[in-house]
């Protein structure tokens, strides 16, 4: 209940400021209205299964951490991860700042006494935007920065998964099988999966190897993956291809059982 309230007030920051630029660029309250409806909407759906099934798991990647329906979603269901904070910080300062540099340009003469203000605040906005941006794209690939808020701490590794894997006496490798145009309603699972494993990694104090593996641009791995684990690509309704291994398979616990048998663990999907 408290992620949804915080993911509300959030996006609510976030297309509030988008409201103020666009009112700011037009004196006409209904155009204002359908251009902020728009743009936000825009940036709502941009992340959603009907758009991003059109496109390749990268770029669905992409496309999910720029929408704010999917990091709202994120947050809701009890994960507060600082990237999506900053995202939503980002979002609503960027275009406060844009606000303010557009009710400000009304006032400026255009003559050459102000031409190094409006020069200096143009500036700035800019520098603003492309450190709120950089600070983004330095947070994407963090993931251990959250708090979870779920009453069974649900996308939190326990202790005895950080004890064995903090207790490795030998490498372990984590492979895992994402295809790049994977089934849509498998898709949204991928960048939890990844993050979930990540953490593995982070946990095991260097003792756990990641690897993100596409089989059709490794098919050497996929061979293997066929031959030594029997984990063979089962096509989907659509033309979209994953494997018969559900993506709702317990990860914690099935690497932790490796890890006491085998050096090599495989998640496909």
């Amino acid at each position: 209940m408290v992620g949804g309230y915080l993911a509300g007030l959030l996006m609510a920051s976030a297309y509030a400021a988008i409201g103020l630029f666009i009112s700011s660029r037009t004196n006409n309250q209904i155009v204002a209205l359908i251009l902020t409806v728009a743009l936000c909407g825009l940036f709502y759906l941009v992340g959603t299964r009907g758009i991003t099934e059109f496109v390749g798991e990268s770029t669905s990647v992409l496309l999910r951490a720029l929408s704010t329906g999917s990091r709202f979603e994120s947050i809701e269901r009890g994960v507060i991860d600082l990237r999506d904070l900053v995202y939503y910080g980002s979002l609503a300062l960027i275009f406060l700042a844009l606000n303010v540099l557009s009710l400000e340009s009304k006032r400026w003469s255009r003559g050459a006494r102000t031409a190094g203000q409006r020069r200096n605040a143009i500036v700035a906005v800019v520098l603003l935007t492309l450190n709120l941006v950089a600070l983004n794209l330095w947070l994407f690939p963090r993931t251990g920065i959250r708090v979870d808020l779920t009453e069974q701490r649900e996308y939190t590794l326990s202790q005895p998964t950080k004890e064995i894997l903090g207790n490795l006496s030998e490498p372990l490798l984590i492979r895992a099988y994402f295809s790049e145009r994977t089934h849509p309603l498998l898709s949204p699972l991928v960048p939890r999966i990844t993050d979930m494993l990540k953490e593995y990694a982070v946990a095991s104090g260097g003792n756990v190897v990641l690897e993100i593996v596409d089989p059709a641009q490794n098919p050497d791995l996929e061979a293997e993956a066929n031959q030594s684990y029997g984990i063979r690509p089962t096509p989907f309704p659509g033309g979209r291809g994953a494997t018969n291994r559900p993506s709702s398979t317990p990860i914690s616990t099935s690497c932790c059982d490796m890890a006491t048998r085998a050096r090599y663990s495989i998640f496909a999907t």
